[in-house]
């Protein structure tokens, strides 16, 4: 197995686990107050996290096999590893629509809708609508969330690259 490949996927997991909390923490109202710096922290958590972990993972495949280009290796290293942070992107959103269509039940969703102010629900109706409109949200995010993934991805194999050029020895 080439160098890159298996430095790769020593970080598959860590990058999986690093999107995972990340956008979990996205999720935390302290991260995601308007008035603070803390949503611009949590947004670019992920792909700056995925850019690091790439980095030691190019660094550690050239290490492993100088003998192959240092760009070859580094990008190789940075997109396997980065793979982790888009399936952790794409599953922490699978979870996430499933917890949304088939865990929370119309009377939990009334006695949440029933804390809002000046919003009277008149029957199932509204329920079922309030629904869709909840799935639709869920679905758009889902979609942050890859476009989030895909970012991480392509940090990490920047960081890939990175880390092989800061491995490599100076002429």
């Amino acid at each position: 197995m080439q160098a890159g490949n298996k430095a790769g996927l020593i970080f598959l997991l860590p990058q999986f686990i690093v999107m995972m909390v990340a956008t979990v923490i996205g999720f935390i109202p302290f991260f995601v107050n308007s008035n603070s710096t803390n949503t611009l922290i949590a947004c670019c958590m992920a792909p700056a996290a995925s850019g690091i972990l790439a980095a030691v993972a190019g660094y550690l495949a050239y290490q492993w096999d100088p003998q192959h280009a240092v760009t070859h290796t580094g990008i190789m290293a940075g997109l396997v590893s980065g793979l982790g942070a888009l399936l952790g992107a794409i599953v922490f959103w699978l979870i996430t629509g499933l917890l949304v269509a088939y865990v929370i039940d119309d009377a939990t969703l009334a006695a949440g809708i029933a804390r809002i102010p000046d919003l009277t629900l008149t029957g199932s109706d509204d329920i079922a609508a309030i629904r869709a409109a909840l799935s639709l949200v869920v679905l758009f995010m889902a979609g942050v969330g890859v476009v989030s993934g895909l970012m991480s991805l392509s940090a990490a194999m920047l960081g890939g690259l990175i880390g092989a050029h800061l491995a490599k020895p100076p002429h």
